[in-house]
């Protein structure tokens, strides 16, 4: 009987190694698992890395931390937009198919330190990219989603926060 998986995928997408942009051009990374029992079948909804963990653990029957990713890839649909973050300060990012919303939390990573106060959220609209023209904010256009993502972030960014300081502890 064969127990091995198998997982294939990348931190991170095409990108400049200087450059934190959470585009979708550095996000967008190939994720292949391969799990013993289970048949290959293509799903399209989108994941965060993170997730990954979550399953094998769940695979693995291993216990993480509360602060970890719940999302199980092998037995049911991810059904919940995916965060990303990078840089310092931090910058976190949400999407689903349509849209992607990018904040600037003006924190230094790992910590609550801040460098500031936090930027307004920028929302793009993922339907209308075009390589040849430069992506247009449309947060005044879509307050609620607006709002309603940067809240999510916000509690998020607490969330890992809270964790970072759990781990973080003598």
């Amino acid at each position: 009987e064969k127990k091995t998986c198998i997982i294939v995928t990348s931190t991170r997408g095409s990108y400049l190694p200087e450059t934190t942009v959470l585009a979708d051009w550095g996000l967008r990374v190939p994720l292949i698992l391969s799990v013993p029992g289970v048949l290959a079948a293509k799903r399209n909804e989108l994941v965060a890395l993170e997730d990954v963990s979550s399953t094998l653990a769940k695979l693995t029957h291993v216990t993480l931390s509360p602060y970890a990713s719940t999302a199980d890839l092998v037995n049911a649909p991810v059904s919940r937009e995916p965060i990303s973050m990078a840089g310092n300060p931090l910058v976190l990012s949400i999407r689903n198919a349509k849209m992607r919303l990018v904040w600037s939390t003006q924190r230094e990573p790992f910590t609550r330190r801040s460098a500031g106060l936090p930027a307004a959220a920028s929302l793009y609209d993922l339907t209308r990219v075009r390589a040849d023209v430069a992506m247009q904010d449309i947060s005044s256009r879509n307050p609620d989603t607006t709002r309603k993502w940067t809240e999510k972030l916000e509690q998020y960014f607490t969330m890992q926060s809270e964790g970072w300081q759990a781990a973080a502890a003598p």
